[in-house]
């Protein structure tokens, strides 16, 4: 029995920022620092997972050094690969149509990112101007805050599996 690794047996790390990889209060990574450094110097890619987008994820990305490893964001919806800028934007043009489709008065009752300056999501979220204006470059998803009753909300989650089975 040999003792070569097998092909493909790097090690691969995924993690969440919020709280996780970033302190909940600082949002400083220096107390990560120590596992960062253990897991470069065994070779191990870290993938860094987020409800961010890209242009969130892109500072953050470079700081660790963490090179060409893609990073998961808006919560699974899109892929930043370093270097080749973002794509999927006929996504989010597709979503933003979509809720513009709604039946009815449904769509006045969600307010997502698109419909908000930076100002009101940095008042929303409590981010910071700038960070406010990245996190509204959306590419895959569109978050927002729901102004409507429970069964309009539920008509609302409806809509999409109707307009499907068209």
């Amino acid at each position: 029995m040999s003792d070569a690794a097998p092909p493909f047996s790097r090690l691969v790390v995924f993690t969440d920022l919020d709280g996780t990889l970033l302190d909940h209060d600082s949002y400083s990574w220096a107390p990560a620092r120590p596992a960062l450094d253990a897991l470069k110097a065994g070779g191990a890619a870290l993938v860094l997972a987020s409800s961010k987008t890209a242009p969130e994820i892109a500072d953050l990305h470079a700081a660790l050094g963490l090179g060409d490893t893609p990073a998961i964001v808006e919560n699974g919806a899109g892929v930043y690969r370093p270097g080749q800028g973002v794509s999927g934007a006929g996504d989010y043009a597709r979503l933003r149509a979509a809720l513009d489709a709604l039946e009815g008065d449904l769509r006045s009752y969600f307010q997502g990112f698109g419909d908000m300056s930076d100002a009101q999501v940095a008042a929303e979220t409590g981010l910071a101007s700038e960070d406010a204006t990245r996190a509204r470059v959306r590419a895959y998803s569109e978050p927002g805050l729901w102004h409507g009753s429970d069964a309009q909300l539920a008509a609302f989650g409806a809509q999409p599996k109707r307009s499907e089975e068209h």
